[in-house]
């Protein structure tokens, strides 16, 4: 999904799904359905002006409104429905990243864990949010796991040791890392774009993470 897209995108083909039979794969097509109704919904609202009369409703009525948006306007069947599925998808996901994971004997998969629960809570903050200004805070959580994965890499964005286009050597003396024993493929300016993630990671974290919460 590209991270720029604040819809929720279910595909009921791929591969983490395995459906018990074509009946359970449908209706899990009609309940991503009705999420991806109500994204669009989201969606305009959000690029419409905002209104400029309230319109009056009893307590009972703002209650059941809330609760409906709670729902995503979806049914208390079809929500618990959804839900269910969400955590199946969840619990497949932390399976296959617990079975990827290399072993426990230094501080590579502190990191790995740590990117893989930021990525979760991102795929939620994007479907699901509350907040006025949960864009805001989805994008730190992306920017946090963007500079963990040049952590991860050495360095880099995508594949351990690839070329970089451009670092700022001038200013490396502001971001050291008191204890570093990787071997850097690239070099210098590998090097040094290592140690600015790393600073800038956990200045990110330090500033922020608490407010990351829904």
């Amino acid at each position: 999904m590209d991270k720029t897209d604040n819809r929720a995108v279910y595909d009921v083909d791929s591969p983490e799904w395995q459906w018990r039979d074509k009946a359970e794969k449908r209706e899990a097509q009609r309940l991503f359905s009705l999420e991806a109704q109500w994204q669009r919904k989201m969606a305009a609202q959000r690029a419409a002006p905002c209104a400029e009369t309230v319109k009056e409703t009893t307590i009972e009525q703002a209650v059941a409104e809330l609760h409906k948006a709670f729902r995503h306007d979806m049914s208390p069947e079809d929500w618990e429905a959804f839900q269910t599925l969400n955590l199946r998808q969840k619990t497949a996901k932390w399976q296959a990243f617990i079975g990827s994971v290399m072993g426990d004997y230094d501080s590579g998969e502190i990191f790995m864990l740590l990117q893989f629960k930021i990525d979760r809570m991102v795929d939620y903050w994007r479907q699901f949010s509350h907040l006025a200004n949960g864009d805001y805070i989805r994008a730190q959580m992306e920017l946090a796991s963007r500079l963990l994965q040049i952590v991860i890499n050495g360095g880099t964005d995508e594949k351990y040791g690839e070329e970089l286009p451009y670092v700022n050597l001038r200013n490396e003396a502001r971001f050291e890392v008191r204890y570093c024993t990787k071997c850097f493929l690239g070099g210098k300016r590998h090097e040094v774009r290592y140690r600015k993630a790393y600073n800038l990671l956990f200045k990110l974290l330090q500033e922020n993470i608490l407010h990351w919460l829904d």
